[in-house]
């Protein structure tokens, strides 16, 4: 009987120390940044993107009063731009300083409107606003 409890207790060691090592190992895993160099093979350089959207109008988390509404936004010229909203969805191309516009409809209540714009080189720049529409009567 001691000798099963000494085993025991020796086995029960054996894994505490096991999951010990693991959980260590784990840690330093996540600490460690990971990087691999190929010889031989080009090394990679990251590019900074200047392709951006900025949207004019509508203010975000605005309330509005009129149903149909003017989306305006700047990205890059010729840059395409799908604007997808409650009842549909409008493309437009910036024109040569960058700036679009188009007309939505909106519904009653809370509206998102998804603006995505994509360059040439396929890039995409994303917006999402969200609008509160209410009729004055």
């Amino acid at each position: 009987m001691i000798i099963a409890i000494v085993l025991g207790f020796a086995l029960g060691l054996v894994i505490t120390f096991g999951i010990w090592n693991a959980n260590k190992a784990l840690k330093e895993k996540e600490q460690a940044p990971v990087t691999e160099q190929v010889t031989g093979a080009p090394q990679a350089t990251p590019t900074v993107s200047s392709f951006s959207l900025a949207i004019l109008a509508p203010e975000d988390e605005s309330v509005q009063n009129e149903e149909k509404i003017a989306v305006v936004g700047t990205t890059e010229p010729g840059a395409n731009v799908v604007v997808i909203f409650q009842t549909g969805e409008t493309i437009v191309e910036a024109d040569n300083s960058g700036k679009f516009e188009t007309e939505i409809t909106l519904e009653s209540g809370t509206n998102e409107i998804n603006i995505t714009a994509t360059n040439e080189e396929g890039e995409e720049a994303t917006k999402t606003i969200y609008l509160v529409y209410s009729a004055t009567e």
